[in-house]
């Protein structure tokens, strides 16, 4: 939701956040963004478009930017509450927020299922609060394991009042694409004298090969 971090300044602000996603994304001038959890406003790239179709999950909106030259032939579709499908030359991205918490697997589970339903070349890529045993029964999908941890309050104290564990929460489940070059982003965000994290997870970027 673009919070201030716990280990952020008092004074930092919910535009200075939004500036520093921008340039964060800018810097590493991707195809395809895939944004969770957003309190209601999206940082625009100059460079990027969004896509129509924009859903609210159990916890903020979900917004998918696309490459504006790339957005002509582009397709889309919403999956009400939980994500955004967007076909481009044939291979279909869905942006997800799945159901939360340990109990939420029968949900999410039912929830993959649905977006299965796409036909062809499948990348789900976002939040899927998936703990790595759910990997292991997805049918015709597969999950990449990122690196390193997506989630680890641990070391990212974002929200202070948080249990410290380490977890793949986001992280990119496939079908007839391979997933290359993943990179968990850890650097904190430095301002001023004070270094903290823009968010409670981690960004996770890569290529996606058909």
């Amino acid at each position: 939701m673009m919070q201030r971090s716990a280990e952020a300044p008092h004074q930092w602000s919910l535009e200075q956040t939004e500036d520093a996603v921008r340039s964060f994304v800018s810097a590493r001038d991707p195809d395809v963004v895939c944004f969770q959890e957003l309190p209601g406003l999206v940082p625009y790239l100059d460079t990027h478009s969004l896509v129509p179709s924009v859903t609210v999950s159990h916890s903020g909106h979900i917004a998918t930017l696309v490459r504006s030259s790339m957005m002509e032939e582009a397709q889309h579709s919403t999956q009400e509450g939980f994500g955004v499908v967007v076909n481009l030359a044939g291979l279909s991205i869905a942006n997800v927020h799945l159901a939360p918490g340990p109990d939420g697997a029968p949900m999410r589970k039912a929830m993959l299922e649905q977006i299965a339903k796409v036909d062809g070349p499948l990348a789900v890529i976002g939040d899927t609060n998936m703990r790595m045993a759910e990997w292991e029964d997805l049918g015709d999908l597969a999950a990449a394991k990122p690196p390193t941890p997506t989630w680890d309050s641990r070391r990212n104290r974002f929200n202070a009042e948080i249990p410290e564990f380490s977890a793949y929460f986001t992280n990119v489940i496939t079908r007839s694409v391979q997933p290359g070059d993943l990179v968990v982003y850890t650097q904190r965000h430095q301002h001023l004298d004070r270094q903290f994290f823009l968010s409670d997870h981690y960004p996770l970027g890569g290529q996606l090969v058909f």
